[in-house]
Formats: C-alpha cells, structure tokens, sequence
C-alpha cells in the first residue's frame, strides 16, 4: 500500500506481491443481527479466502460452505461455493437447495480480469467462456415468497447453458414443468426447448394436459448477438418460421389465464406464420365447437386464413 500520508491516497501497489488469507470456521450469522435490525437473519458459515500475486494480476481462490441459512423468508439449507480466479479468469462452482428446490447448480468459466487497482474488472468479449445453470425438482409454490399471489404449482426440472466461442454467443434451454396448475385451473405438463445459434433462435413448445391434448409451437426467429457491443439485431429481412398447433384446447381455461372471463369451449386448428415480415405467408386453419360467451351458445364456428403474396 502507499503511504497514509502519501497526497494521491492510501492505495495498492499495482506490482508489488500480495498475501492474503482469510480463515472463518462456524461463523454464526446471528451475530450479524444488530446491523440487520430490521431483518431476521441466521445460519452457520465456513469461509475460506486465499490471495497471493499482485494487486494487478491477482490469483484468488475461495470457498464458503453454509447450512441453516436464513434471511427474512427466504431459507436455504445447504449452500457450497467455490470461487477461483487466475490470469483473467474466473472460475466458479455454485450447489445448494432449499425447502423448495431439491437442488440447484451453477458453474461458469469466465473470461473475467478481476483486480484491485483500476481497471477493477474487465470482460474479454473475444475470448471464450462458458456457464450452465442446472435446477431440480423446483416447486412453483416456493415463488410466493419473492411474488406473494403468483398462486402456480408443478415442479420445474431444467438446465440453462451459454457459450462464449472467441466473441460469438451461443446457449441452448431446456425446461420440464410438470403437473402446472394456476389456482383452480390444472393446465398442462410443459416442455420447452430452445438453441441460440449464430442467426437464429429455434424453439419448440409442447403442452399436454387438462387444458388441452396438445399444443405445439416451433419457432425460428433471426437474429443476431453483437457481444461485443452488448446489443442483438433482429433480422427481419432473413426468412422466419412459426407453427402453432392446437388440439383440443380449453377456452375456459385458456382465457382465465389470459385474464379474459366468460368463454367456453373447445378449439382445434394449425397456424403458421412463413417469410420476412415484409412479405409474410400466413395460413389459418381453425375448428371450434361449443362455443359460448357469457352463457349464451355460439355453436360450431370454422376459420380458414390465408394471406399470401399481398392477397388475404
């Protein structure tokens, strides 16, 4: 460090070597109470902070284990944490669970410089880099403790990855919501999977349940992810594709979750959305039987659409 005196103020020196250790065994939480008066925090904590290099290039590795842990309403049981960085990048390895979810899981390698003079932290957005988030058996009740009368139910299986491949991004998306209900309504099992590629994200849907046999969506969008200006371009002058497919779906429920009240009946059909938005085809075919709205029956009603090089 400068001098306490030294006028430019009391600093690292860029290249000077650093040691640093920092050793916590069984740190009870509760201590932490009075500078948290207006929350309720407990738990026990195991840390461990190893720094040596310099101030400029950092090697750092951690550790922090913690069980019992506790803030307000929020509870985790069990939190593991590792935490390791080195020539300009960051490595971490996060598990925990809670009453609520069997298990999370989150590990990254990063192309992340981390220091303690400035720059303090700096991307390499041309490098290469990877994260996954894993989740097992989430239960959508435990979300109405962060967004009190969200009313959902299922169980939430699924993984998230990004890849960083010398500047450009990819990621790929797999969800399984089992058994997903909202208040009275029991909905579906759904799936979604879904691929970031180099200009186009691809999707598909799938819903089976109470609220209907089948719905099926796929999707191809184009676009692209410019990392290194943190934006993404929506390509509207490259084909698009979307496909929905209905079978046996429930208005009743579909339109309560819509927020719209007092239809009913079933609806059976295919759409699909081709081209540029420029010149779009657009195809129609849907099929729906005992209709009603507020109580009064509208029957059987067919719909055939198509809009094709600028004629409907």
């Amino acid at each position: 460090l400068r001098a306490l005196d030294d006028p430019r103020g009391v600093a690292a020196l860029p290249d000077d070597p650093i040691a640093l250790e920092l050793h916590a065994q069984r740190l009870d939480l509760a201590r932490l109470q009075p500078w948290v008066a207006e929350h309720t925090i407990h738990g026990r904590v195991d840390a461990t902070v190893d720094i040596t290099g310099t101030a400029r290039a950092p090697t750092v590795t951690a550790s922090i284990d913690g069980s019992d842990l506790c803030f307000d309403e929020l509870v985790v049981d069990a939190v593991q944490a590792r935490f390791g960085h080195d020539d300009g990048r960051v490595v971490l390895d996060i598990g925990a669970h809670t009453p609520w979810i069997d298990s999370v899981h989150v590990t990254g390698s990063l192309p992340l410089r981390v220091a303690a003079v400035a720059p303090y932290v700096t991307f390499d957005r041309g490098a290469s880099g990877e994260a996954r988030v894993a989740v097992d058996h989430l239960e959508l009740e435990g979300l109405d403790t962060f967004v009190p009368g969200l009313d959902l139910r299922g169980h939430v299986d699924g993984e998230l990855a990004a890849t960083l491949d010398r500047g450009a991004l990819g990621g790929r998306a797999g969800v399984l919501v089992r058994d997903l209900a909202h208040g009275r309504d029991r909905i579906a099992t759904v799936s979604l999977d879904a691929t970031l590629g180099a200009d186009a994200l691809d999707g598909t849907l799938l819903a089976s349940g109470p609220a209907a046999r089948l719905v099926q969506l796929d999707a191809r969008i184009p676009l692209r992810v410019d990392v290194q200006r943190g934006a993404f371009a929506w390509l509207d002058d490259q084909p698009h594709h979307v496909a929905l497919a209905l079978a046996d779906a429930d208005i009743a429920t579909l339109g309560r979750l819509a927020n719209v009240g007092g239809v009913s009946g079933r609806i059976d059909g295919t759409a699909t959305l081709d081209g540029t938005p420029r010149t779009p085809t657009i195809v129609a075919e849907l099929r729906g039987r005992r209709l009603a709205k507020d109580s009064h029956a509208v029957g059987r009603v067919e719909l055939d659409v198509e809009h094709r090089e600028g004629r409907l």
